[in-house]
């Protein structure tokens, strides 16, 4: 992961918010200095140049606009990154730096936020006594702590979550690293590393089953990992794949299906991504992630041919879907550097280039607004085209403020980027939160792409005769709030209706339950073909035109409604017991008055009778047979005495299993249901 030193909850700042120029960067940089402005004019001309050719392919194959996926779009949350002091994350004030950069984020209309929860922050052999040099456990208990309130936190905002979980950095913090990362690998060794996999496992098996996030990315820079690990050649496709095909085995077998999504990629940049891409595909992962950091042409002695990184990124999600895989990018900024400074590289000297301070320092000057403002459009643009599951710009502090150009300052790397950062915290003391062109032009993509998911996992795809919730972030899908009254649902609610194309050119209208300014909720109607489906939303209309999105359909997409209404934590579930007397009982699994964000799982006795767990959700009912249906529960799997549809309610569907009496005591456990190998969102009871 690319990394800048973000530590707002350190940050003492006075006036240092500086407004972005709006200049083009064409034109030369206001200084004496001739030729630093040569250099910049050329790089920008070059980075231009190619940014245009990628317009030209996304309005030839897309149509720019074309139909719009379900993609969220995302930001780094860079202030709740583990690449911190060990201070900063056991600090309870820390939570104040994470909230306020959420509210900036929901200014801009993000709706998923990505940070690093990287081994082995998480793993327990790290803390001492097992590491003499380590941290305390007790240091762990605060640092899991901090990020179950993050989760919680960005939950409240309404934001999806994705959890980056590769290595960590050791140049930024304080533990200590590099000399745990030494006990772990054997000197000459090759990889795989048992002690580095255990390590790694046991932290990505805390973030799937604690954190619960939406996404879990293992990691997509292979040829970094290598470096932070200390080994002198990178690891190799085969050898990378085998690292994660290891941590998923183990994922799997903890129960860690549907919620969250596994992934694992590589940097756009490496010679070698199609191979890592191809040994990838071959894993139980969920999709593949990419890192994106340049738009760059490379030549080398052994590349005559022009690699165009940002052309390439676009056949390697191909590659991903040939595989019978999601895509995803996680991280993408336009660095500002030509060709001749990446020509003759290796990887990791390609992604040196881009990371180094002086690179950063160039980024933050405010003439390059407008070039990142078109990139960022056009990476999104990207993310529609290739229906990818999220994509993430990384940094994101030039969403709100960029500094004015200074040839001292530029001489000094550390400097200038220290006064960035100290001027996104200011700007995010203001109030409204200010916005430059770039930030502007990712708001704008947000609000004008609502996202059909699933009503009740709040992912896609979906499947007919289910229930969905539409998301506009622009605030533009409906004039005022309106709730359907009758059965069957009308198809018009407040003079505004969705329509939807199968694949197959099947059209229907949707049956609406709800509309409202930012949500409209409804249910597909059966009958439709598999594929991606396009919708438009009529009845309203933006400066842009009609209000169009897209979704993929699938035969079965099992999703748990949540008590919290988030897709997570406890279900919105029943345990039905047969009491002694013979009659039944009927007990709700969460607490009386459950609000968002303040559900808990009531204990379910099992020692009053034999009892059963009715869950209720949605995208269930089109299954082939009851014996298709399975619920994991906790490390018992349970066959469903009944998978389909609840009498009375369009769309809703239920799923009844006995509950044996050996859960008794086993206290909090995951729950999730597959159907045919289709896994739901992990949701969570606990058992006296």
């Amino acid at each position: 992961m690319m990394l800048r030193n973000f530590f707002f909850s350190l940050l003492v700042t006075s006036g240092l918010l500086v407004s972005h120029a709006g200049a083009q960067c064409s034109a030369a940089p206001s200084t004496q200095d001739a030729a630093g402005d040569a250099t910049y004019v050329a790089i920008c001309n070059q980075l231009q140049g190619y940014l245009t050719n990628f317009q030209a392919t996304l309005s030839s194959q897309w149509g720019n606009p074309g139909p719009k996926s379900p993609a969220a779009f995302s930001a780094e949350l860079t202030s709740a990154d583990s690449n911190q002091p060990l201070g900063v994350l056991t600090n309870p004030k820390t939570i104040n730096a994470v909230n306020n950069q959420l509210d900036a984020f929901a200014s801009v209309g993000v709706e998923s936020v990505t940070f690093a929860v990287g081994f082995p922050i998480l793993d327990p052999n790290f803390y001492a006594p097992k590491f003499s040099q380590g941290p305390s456990q007790q240091d762990m208990q605060a640092i899991l702590t901090f990020y179950k309130n993050v989760v919680a936190t960005a939950r409240q905002h309404g934001m999806r979550v994705l959890i980056e979980s590769s290595v960590m950095f050791p140049n930024y913090t304080d533990l200590p690293l590099a000399a745990y990362y030494s006990t772990l690998i054997p000197a000459g060794a090759q990889p795989p590393f048992a002690a580095v996999d255990a390590g790694r496992i046991a932290t990505a098996q805390t973030v799937a089953t604690q954190l619960q996030p939406d996404w879990l990315n293992l990691g997509s820079e292979p040829d970094t990992q290598s470096a932070l690990l200390g080994l002198n050649t990178p690891i190799t496709p085969s050898e990378y794949a085998e690292e994660i095909s290891g941590i998923v085995s183990q994922l799997r077998a903890a129960g860690v299906h549907g919620r969250p999504l596994i992934g694992s990629g590589v940097g756009t940049w490496s010679q070698e991504a199609p191979a890592y891409i191809s040994a990838e595909v071959g894993t139980d992962i969920d999709y593949i992630d990419f890192h994106v950091y340049s738009i760059n042409h490379y030549t080398s002695s052994t590349v005559t041919t022009p690699l165009d990184f940002l052309g390439a990124t676009a056949g390697y999600i191909d590659m991903a879907h040939a595989g019978g895989k999601g895509a995803a990018i996680s991280e993408f900024w336009m660095k500002k550097v030509s060709d001749a400074q990446l020509a003759g590289k290796t990887d990791l000297g390609v992604e040196g280039q881009f990371s180094n301070s002086t690179t950063g320092s160039i980024d933050t000057f405010s003439f390059w607004d407008p070039l990142d403002a078109q990139f960022v459009t056009e990476m999104t643009e990207l993310a529609n085209w290739k229906n990818l599951y999220y994509v993430s710009p990384f940094p994101t502090e030039f969403f709100y403020v960029y500094l004015p150009y200074s040839q001292v300052e530029a001489d000094m790397p550390a400097t200038i980027l220290s006064q960035e950062i100290a001027a996104e915290a200011f700007a995010f003391g203001q109030s409204p939160v200010p916005m430059t062109a770039t930030g502007q032009a990712y708001q704008t993509v947000v609000y004008s792409t609502p996202s059909m998911l699933s009503a009740a996992s709040s992912s896609a795809p979906v499947a007919p005769d289910s229930l969905i919730a539409l998301y506009g972030r622009g605030g533009n899908l409906a004039s005022s709030t309106m709730i359907a009254t009758s059965q069957p649902l009308p198809t018009n609610l407040d003079n505004v209706s969705v329509t939807i194309f199968d694949s197959a050119g099947m059209t229907a209208p949707l049956p609406l339950l709800f509309v409202s300014t930012g949500q409209i909720n409804g249910a597909i109607p059966p009958g439709l073909h598999p594929g991606v489906a396009q919708l438009v939303v009529n009845g309203v209309t933006t400066a842009s035109g009609s209000i169009t999105s897209s979704v993929n359909l699938v035969t079965v997409a099992p999703g748990i409604f949540t008590a919290n209404q988030t897709g997570s934590g406890v279900p919105a579930a029943q345990v039905v017991t047969n009491l002694p007397d013979g009659t039944q009982s009927t007990t709700d699994v969460f607490n009386v008055g459950c609000t968002p964000g303040n559900c808990q799982p009531v204990q379910i006795d099992l020692s009053a009778g034999p009892s059963a767990l009715v869950l209720y959700g949605t995208g269930i009912r089109n299954r082939n047979a009851v014996s298709d249906v399975t619920v994991q529960v906790g490390s018992q799997t349970i066959p469903a005495l009944y998978a389909g549809l609840t009498s009375g309610y369009t769309g809703l569907d239920q799923i009844n299993i006995a509950l044996p009496s050996s859960l008794a005591g086993s206290g909090t456990v995951n729950v999730t249901v597959t159907i045919a190998g289709t896994a739901s969102n992990t949701v969570t009871v606990a058992f006296k």
